[in-house]
């Protein structure tokens, strides 16, 4: 009797294990869901085998144009 006990017990628990991981699982998918700018980019990370580089924004790529121009103007001179 005390063997069923146990088990059904020791049952329970893997039960119970498989579930949280699951919930893990699924609380993280729908943290990276929330996180995403649109839904073009959640697909994009999740079949990206690499992830993809920062994008840059627009006033930090003027800045690195101004200065990647001076150091061309200071080649040629």
């Amino acid at each position: 009797m005390n063997t069923i006990y146990i088990i059904t017990l020791i049952c329970l628990a893997a039960v119970i294990a498989v579930l949280e991981i699951l919930h893990f699982i699924e609380r993280r998918d729908l943290y990276d869901r929330i996180m995403s700018r649109d839904l073009g980019e959640y697909k994009r990370e999740r079949s990206a085998s690499e992830p993809e580089p920062p994008r840059e924004s627009a006033h930090r790529r003027a800045i690195n144009q101004w200065r990647n121009a001076g150091r061309e103007s200071e080649r040629r001179d």
